[in-house]
């Protein structure tokens, strides 16, 4: 081969890479143009204002069972204002949720409220004796609170079996006594059955102390761990998943005033009036009462409270302790329920997150100093925007009514076992309970480090969107779609011949450009997903499907055309819930004629079956339970029945051939490695697996989302605090062929590795299960999930419920990770495969144990769904009415044990490193890193090495800034930055007017620009030479009507109509005949126009203006030259609807109900129509319609009426005495809805 130059291949290249990144910078430019056309950073907003700390999704009714009710999303609960669902008896067992503060850690208050105990009505038809509740103390403190059972009966107490007394005469007799702030002991000894309360809302610093041990059985206080929490207030939201929305206004506007505090007590040990009197050096502070210079009488609170309102953006809702969850009015009522920021000092900052809304209040926690906070303060002063994000919870929710009593007397009707605090002294006046020094000494001796004022504090919602993260405060892009391993993937050239290198490289670099060309491409598409229908139940986002915890949506029969996939040769996706809620459609009239039952028999003695018993006692509750199980073997004819099941290892042998209508099912839970040759197993018609390809899948467990579009949410707690070990493992098989014991060996080589059982050096019995699992939740990080087998599909419990199940995150080793992403919930799992040793998984598992926002991102699929039970024998039931024709496997065994479904290889990650070291080649052509390794000294391969080391880390950049956006970024509505947190001019108490817009960045206007709604961009329209025209006195444009329709009359000459709008430089000409109309600037043409007697000038505007359909207008056939249109036609020019809704949030589609709009309404439908000769036949359909519902026409049409002088109150009878109207127009036209359908329906 000739000698090839150095040079010559050197210029080549660089001039190829040139003329490639030119090209790829084009096709990005391109790219970008089409993504985001308007977008355009704002000058003023860093990224760092910016920076989302949390990402909300708020979606389209989500079922969430908040509060384990089926209708909580459908109304309001009836301890909130206007608020009718009451609760219904609970059962004990899996359906009430949690009342005691063993039972859950979270909030309880509105569990406890919601409780009714299963037997109430058994107890109420008996006539249950009434509970007594004694007050130790006397009934003075309790004012205005009355003796007897008035408490319950006025509060509507869904448990009201309950009496007050304060006569200590029947201490003995009581069912509880109530001890408030002081303790003296009664002269009597506590019998079993009675309850002793001890109340307290004063913090442990300003009560007494109590010596006696093992007296108390529960507690109320304010703290979140009592027994009946008893808040100062609570807030309750109508939806936990719609965190905020719009501002109803701008909070800080004709606010002149920076920060106010009332207080009394200028002695407070916490050091606040200290911390205060340092904040007012560096922002203004005006401090009311006894302990400032300025006067508000409590006798005026109205007024003071007002003033707050109107001329103060912030409040310090400073407490006089600085205890565990002392949280008291100064917060709630002085600063939340006004329209100021509160500033909170006293309990620590995540006991205000969990009493507070979301982004309520700042904490002085956050900042390092007084200083850097008045500069945060003055920052928001500065800013409505970032100051009205602290006003996006108003509307999410309301401040409710704890009813204390009623709480008290459900939970004395609880049947609870006998409890009691053994030092109640230690849980009230515990270490770290309250802070003794001053804030500024606590953070002094701790250490510890604040936020900056550069910085923002947590809990801001999102502005960007989701793939932006934060880390220590600032914020950071995390790109999707392109992760870059840690590996090296090598190209070694072992060729000694110069020439041939040239060429294999010349030839590389081209396949790598066009493959990154392509990926480029294919990453910088943004398909839109649709949105499929989920299950396709109209109802599901309403409620919860009938096999989830407190579900009840039941299937109903589905047609066959429309059902969804049900076996695995109509759909490789997850099936189980389509045949969970799989009902045939012949299903009634086969329950009407009384069908014959489908007969199951079980060819196993697999003692998995024990618990079944012959009958139809198993499908109790099934959609489809018209089947049962056949008694023994010996006693059933097998040719009669219409299914065997036929297990994995001890099946019995089929002793006749299968009948074309029977069904042989194959069952097996085990890996094939585990399981018997299946050759001998002719004639199976269904697999029952854990596969996902078997025709009726049987996962060891099953996580079902509420609402598949939200994927994570806001995090709950650290699920790294005082967490204090590294690694878990429990195993008791250690000679399985996955070699997972040598890898678990080689990784605590690295990290810590705790192995309990057989195989390891530690020890938990099986009988204390929940005791080692418990040790999981507050000991260890992560746990092992390693399977004994590498087979297709096979997870089992050692993922979900040793793993996930658990506050720890599973490392997982078995089956694919796409199988484990597939049935598990997204970042919910760290596998073993994104690691090419132990020793840089260890690496990893390390830089989790340092970062608790890394750690934590790995549960926030917590909340957002549950593990279910998939119900096999119902969906067997159920698939066996289905209407199929007779199919089955021809080769069982290649199925189950065919290539590719296991791997038997050990893994031994020395020797596999060893491997890939004595590889000559090692090439691999991903998407994580593309490198090329010469192993060569000579000089110009070294040149070109270098040579190409630049190149690809240039196409590395730009590929890595085309695919940092992992989803289309939230272009700014109407081009406004802060459209979701106010209201534009145009709606009600909008103030955000438009400013001039540039040409290449203004919003589609004109009909061939868009098809869409153009109405809201016209409004915000101003064009970009508006100041200078103002300034230089531009002449008026004139405007003329050429029509003699009434609906102008009201119109008068000049400019009185434009006063208001962005743009007004214009006026409406006097009367035609007395205007030249050659020189105005426009001539609108209505429905009774008389034609112009001058030919149009080219820079005169016609404009035909029209409200009424085509039938009922002219013809314009004479109406030469026109210009725009002005018809209520969404494809004219200007679109003049006969009403128009703007949406405050478009991705805010609906909200929970704030009443039930059907309460008291007795009557069906009614109609208002005048013109009973309208050629679309309404008056045909709406008296057929009458026939089969009740039907009230008013007007000359029908037999009621309502006159029209009358309106108003016609219309409030709609809204009283109906629940639905007519909207029926009188022709069949385009886009011609009137205010039929606006003003008497939709308002």
């Amino acid at each position: 081969m000739p000698r090839v130059s150095l040079r010559r291949i050197c210029f080549g290249l660089a001039a190829l890479a040139v003329l490639t990144l030119f090209m790829l910078k084009i096709h990005y430019s391109d790219q970008w143009l089409v993504l985001f056309p308007n977008n355009q950073p704002d000058k003023q907003e860093t990224t760092r204002d910016l920076a989302p700390l949390e990402v909300i999704i708020p979606t389209e009714g989500s079922f969430i069972d908040n509060y384990g009710f089926a209708d909580e999303y459908s109304g309001k609960l009836w301890f909130m204002k206007d608020g009718w669902i009451r609760p219904e008896p609970t059962a004990r067992r899996g359906m009430r949720r949690p009342l005691w503060p063993h039972e859950s850690d979270e909030d309880r208050i509105v569990n406890q409220l919601m409780f009714v105990p299963p037997d109430m009505q058994e107890m109420t038809k008996n006539g249950t004796k009434l509970k007594t509740i004694l007050l130790y103390n006397g009934i003075g403190s309790w004012s205005p609170l009355k003796q007897g059972r008035k408490i319950f009966l006025k509060d509507r107490c869904p448990v009201n079996t309950c009496t007050i007394t304060a006569d200590r005469g029947q201490a003995d007799s009581a069912d509880a006594i109530i001890f408030r702030d002081h303790f003296h002991p009664p002269s009597h000894q506590r019998k079993p059955s009675q309850v002793w309360v001890i109340y307290m809302l004063e913090c442990p610093l300003h009560t007494q102390n109590f010596s006696h041990r093992k007296v108390f059985n529960w507690t109320a206080t304010y703290r979140h761990d009592s027994d009946i929490v008893a808040p100062y207030e609570k807030f309750v939201p109508y939806d936990p998943n719609i965190k905020f929305l719009p501002p109803r206004r701008n909070y800080g506007l004709n606010k002149t005033h920076k920060v106010a505090w009332f207080v009394s007590n200028c002695g407070a040990r916490n050091g606040r009036l200290a911390y205060a009197r340092e904040l007012a050096e560096h922002i203004e502070v005006d401090i009311y009462g006894s302990c400032g210079s300025k006067n508000c009488p409590r006798t005026q609170n109205f007024k003071c409270w007002e003033m707050l309102d109107k001329d103060y953006k912030f409040y310090l809702a400073f407490e006089n302790s600085n205890c565990k969850d002392y949280i008291t009015e100064k917060f709630y009522v002085n600063g939340l329920e006004h329209d100021v920021v509160p500033i909170v000092l006293g309990a620590r900052k995540e006991d205000y997150i969990r009493g507070a809304p979301p982004h309520s209040f700042i904490s002085v926690e956050d900042f390092d100093s007084p200083k850097s906070l008045a500069e945060y303060l003055h920052r928001l002063d500065k800013n409505d925007t970032l100051y009205n994000e602290y006003f996006r919870w108003k509307g999410t929710g309301e401040f409710v009514n704890t009813y204390f009593w009623c709480r008290v007397c459900a939970l004395l009707h609880d049947k609870l076992t006998y409890k009691h605090y053994e030092n109640i002294e230690g849980w009230w006046r515990g270490r770290n309970t309250c802070i003794g020094t001053r804030w500024n000494q606590q953070e002094q001796s701790t250490g510890k480090k604040n936020f900056s004022a550069n910085t923002i504090p947590s809990g801001i919602p999102h502005v960007l969107g989701s793939d932006f993260g934060v880390s220590n405060g600032k914020a950071k892009l995390k790109p999707n779609h392109l992760r870059f391993s840690l590996k090296m993937h090598c190209l070694c050239v072992r060729r000694s011949h110069f020439g041939l290198t040239a060429m294999a490289t010349l030839l590389f670099l081209a396949l790598f450009m066009l493959t990154a060309y392509y990926n480029i491409h294919s990453f910088t598409t943004f398909p839109r997903s649709p949105n499929f229908a989920y299950y396709q139940y109209p109802d599901e986002y309403s409620g919860k499907l009938w096999f989830m915890k407190g579900g009840w949506i039941r299937p109903e029969p589905t047609a066959r055309r429309m059902r969804r996939p049900l076996w695995p040769h109509e759909s490789d996706g997850d099936r189980i819930v389509n045949q969970l809620m799989f009902m045939p459609p012949h299903m009634q009239k086969l329950t009407k004629n009384g069908t014959k039952l489908k007969t199951i028999l079980i060819y196993d003695k697999n003692k998995h079956w024990s618990p079944l018993k012959p009958g139809r006692r198993t499908f109790r509750g099934c959609p489809v339970n018209t089947c049962t199980f056949g008694a023994n073997l010996k006693k059933t004819a097998s040719t009669n029945a219409d299914a065997i099941v036929f297990g994995d290892i001890n099946y019995l042998p089929a002793t006749h051939p299968r009948k074309p209508s029977q069904v042989w099912i194959y069952f097996s839970l085990e890996p094939p490695m585990h399981s018997r040759n299946l050759t001998s197993f002719k004639g199976i018609n269904w697999t029952a697996t854990y596969r996902h390809d078997s025709d009726i899948v049987v996962p060891y467990n099953k996580f079902i989302s509420y609402d598949p579009n939200v994927k994570i949410l806001p995090l709950k707690r650290n699920y790294a605090s005082r967490k204090n070990r590294k690694v878990a493992w429990f195993v008791s098989n250690c000679k399985a062929i996955s070699g997972r014991l040598d890898y678990a060996r080689e990784l605590a080589k690295h990290i810590q590795v705790d192995i309990y059982g057989k195989c390891g050096n530690l020890s938990c019995p099986r009988n204390q299960t929940e005791k080692c699992r418990k040790m999981l939740d507050t000991d260890y990080k992560f746990y092992l999930a390693f399977e004994n087998s590498y087979c297709k599909d096979y997870i089992t419990e050692k993922f979900y419920e040793t793993g996930l199940q658990h506050d720890v995150v599973p490392i997982v080793l078995g089956a694919r990770k796409e199988d484990y992403a597939n049935n598990a919930p997204p970042h919910s799992f760290i596998s073993i495969e994104d690691f090419d040793s132990p020793k840089s998984l260890a690496k990893y598992l390390h830089l989790l144990d340092k970062n608790d926002g890394l750690y934590n991102n790995y549960f926030r699929w917590k909340g957002t769904g549950e593990f279910v039970k998939t119900h096999f024998w119902c969906r067997v039931c159920a698939l066996l009415h289905d209407e199929l024709t007779d199919r089955h496997y021809t080769n069982i065994e290649d199925w189950w044990h065919g290539p590719n479904i296991c791997i038997d290889k050990k893994i031994k990650p020395e020797k596999k490193q060893q491997k890939e070291k004595e590889n000559n080649i090692n090439f691999r052509f991903s998407l994580k890193m593309h490198c090329l390794c010469f192993q060569r000294s000579h000089v110009r391969l070294a040149a070109i090495a270098t040579l190409l080391t630049l190149f690809m880390l240039t196409v590395y950049y730009n590929i890595h800034s085309f695919t940092i956006i992992s989803k289309p970024l939230k272009l700014a509505f109407y081009q406004y930055p802060d459209e979701y947190s106010r209201k534009l001019w145009f709606m009600k108490r909008g103030w955000i007017r438009p400013e001039p817009t540039a040409r290449g960045m203004r919003r589609p206007l004109w009909p061939h620009e868009s098809d869409g709604d153009r109405i809201v961009n016209q409004l915000m329209f101003m064009p970009p030479h508006m100041q200078e025209l103002t300034k230089n006195g531009t002449k008026l444009k004139t405007i003329l009507i050429y029509d003699e329709n009434r609906r102008w009359s009201a119109l008068k000459p000049g400019r009185r109509t434009f006063s208001g709008c962005p743009v007004n430089t214009c006026t409406f000409g006097a009367d035609p005949k007395k205007t030249d109309p050659t020189n105005a600037d426009a001539i609108v043409f209505g429905d009774k126009f008389h034609p112009a007697k001058h030919r149009r000038k080219p820079n005169q505007v016609w404009i035909f203006f029209s409200l009424e359909p085509p039938v009922h207008s002219r013809s314009l056939t004479s109406l030469k030259g026109i210009n725009w249109t002005a018809t209520y036609r969404h494809d004219s020019d200007i679109v003049v609807p006969y009403n128009k809704f703007v949406s405050y949030d478009p991705n805010v589609k609906i909200l929970p109900l704030e009443r039930n709009y059907a309460s008291r309404k007795t009557r069906k439908v009614a109609w208002f129509v005048s013109n009973c000769k309208a050629i679309s036949g309404r008056l045909d359909y709406a008296r057929e319609l009458a026939k089969h519902i009740q039907v009230d026409i008013y007007g000359k049409c029908g037999n009621m009426r309502c006159p029209i002088n009358q309106t108003e109150k016609c219309r409030k009878m709609l809204d009283t005495d109906y629940k639905f109207y007519l909207a029926f127009e009188n022709s069949y036209c385009k886009d011609y809805i009137t205010e039929k359908f606006y003003e008497t329906g939709l308002q």
